[in-house]
């Protein structure tokens, strides 16, 4: 495996000019723009709270870890060129009072593939002997809510689970909602599982190879995964402007179920499967679906509990029957390369507008 230690599944963090000494990771769409004084930014949580855009440069392109608004308005005003936003999919509005600001829909979520394929079999052993599996490596609100519904509702001894680092900053201080179904849940987590760690095997969240390995039994062994993304918040009170944060917010948690033909309940930024149906992926697992087309975060995920409520009550042979023939055509739509060409087609385009608006 160490010949794949240097892969890079997602852009790393970036401060620089664009310029023929440029490694791209992938982002080759880009290469137009080497000699054109633009400066390239990918920058992370920590570096949103401690850097800002050079003043000088033609233009800005900038990739934040999940959707930032408040450093990108932060960074409008303090630079005159126009800033490029290549990330995630959809803006919703969200920058249109920012005229130096341009949202450029970008997908990497092929690139992540195309590395997954690089390192391990695309053909995967199914055995689903679990109705569900939910992985919650850093406990925040809606990773727990669905821990707590699948304790209650049909039990952890049919489901493959994990709970690792409860901080409480991430679960917004165990602060009541006012909800009763999110109060009850995070009541009945205080009271069973607030000290626990649950281990499934010896994973480990650093290790980058098994972060990606879609051949892990959560995703193998269980009829569905409940994906539990690392960002889940849409609708939001910014400077106290209602906004519909960017998104949707993908990475491998999402993936693997893609790859590894297993269903699953999108625990995230809503919009997911429309999105991804528009990419031409498929979803026709037999179930109602409608809760993510919800930007309310409270209510998407009550909705979402409701359904997997639902579901406890169908047999995980028959779950997994009627999810089948969209997971195979998720997978295959991968393989064959179409998604690839898609996505390239997407970010061709963005290129383009980049270039026509310097």
């Amino acid at each position: 495996m160490s010949k794949h230690s240097q892969l890079n599944f997602f852009l790393p963090t970036l401060w620089e000019v664009i310029s023929d000494r440029t490694i791209f990771y992938g982002w080759d769409f880009l290469r137009p723009l080497i000699g054109r004084n633009i400066f390239w930014a990918s920058v992370n949580w920590q570096d949103c709270g401690q850097k800002n855009l050079p003043k000088g440069y033609s233009g800005y392109v900038v990739k934040t870890e999940g959707p930032n608004v408040e450093w990108i308005e932060k960074q409008a005003h303090l630079v005159d060129a126009p800033i490029f936003i290549c990330q995630l999919y959809k803006d919703y509005g969200t920058f249109d009072h920012l005229p130096n600001v341009h949202f450029i829909p970008t997908i990497e979520w092929h690139y992540q593939f195309d590395q997954m394929q690089k390192v391990y079999d695309a053909k995967v052993e199914k055995n689903p002997q679990y109705k569900f599996s939910a992985l919650c490596h850093r406990a925040t609100q809606s990773k727990i809510l669905v821990l707590t519904t699948l304790a209650q509702y049909i039990g952890l001894e049919q489901c493959l689970v994990s709970l690792h680092n409860v901080q409480e900053k991430g679960v917004h201080y165990w602060q009541k909602t006012n909800n009763p179904v999110v109060d009850q849940c995070m009541q009945y987590f205080l009271e069973n599982f607030k000290d626990k760690n649950i281990l499934i095997d010896d994973f480990n969240n650093n290790n980058k190879l098994q972060v990606y390995n879609f051949h892990h039994s959560a995703y193998t062994d269980a009829a569905i995964n409940i994906t539990n993304e690392s960002f889940h918040y849409s609708y939001m009170i910014i400077n106290n402007k209602e906004v519909t944060l960017p998104g949707p917010f993908i990475t491998e948690k999402t993936l693997k179920c893609i790859m590894s033909e297993t269903a699953f309940i999108n625990n995230a930024q809503f919009d997911t499967y429309v999105t991804l149906m528009s990419l031409g992926f498929k979803f026709d697992y037999g179930f109602n679906l409608e809760y993510d087309n919800d930007s309310g975060n409270i209510s998407r995920m009550i909705a979402m509990l409701d359904l997997v409520k639902t579901l406890c009550k169908i047999n995980t042979q028959d779950l997994y029957e009627q999810t089948r023939d969209s997971c195979v055509h998720n997978k295959e739509y991968v393989m064959s390369g179409d998604f690839y060409r898609t996505s390239e087609a997407i970010n061709q385009r963005g290129i383009e507008t980049i270039l026509s608006k310097l």
